[in-house]
């Protein structure tokens, strides 16, 4: 980033008074308007490339935040037909586990 100085217009001491030098002319003043034009061309251009490399960043985190999203996604979902399955294996034992508990009643019973 260029850093922009200010300098002040230089005076003429004329027996103890200061007197301001003469405005500058019309190639003075265009000199001076294209160095302005320059220097806002480079700062834009400047922001310009921090901007696009901000937003390159940013893109580039949202691309891996997908990425992350998607694969907590398919790992919730094998949680879930995980849980299922157990869910499925534990209501099949209580059912076994019942039936020899009213077998065994049952038995009992008869002797």
């Amino acid at each position: 980033m260029e850093t922009v100085v200010s300098v002040p217009m230089p005076h003429m001491a004329v027996a103890g008074q200061d007197h301001p030098l003469p405005p500058p002319g019309p190639s003075e003043l265009d000199e001076l308007w294209m160095q302005n034009v320059k220097r806002a061309a480079a700062s834009s251009s400047e922001f310009n490339k921090m901007t696009y490399e901000l937003m390159a960043q940013f893109h580039t985190q949202q691309q891996a935040m997908a990425v992350r999203l998607k694969q907590e996604s398919a790992r919730q979902a094998v949680m879930v037909a995980e849980i299922e399955n157990s869910r499925r294996e534990q209501d099949e034992s209580r059912a076994i586990s019942s039936k020899q508990q009213e077998h065994l009643r049952r038995q009992h019973e008869e002797n």
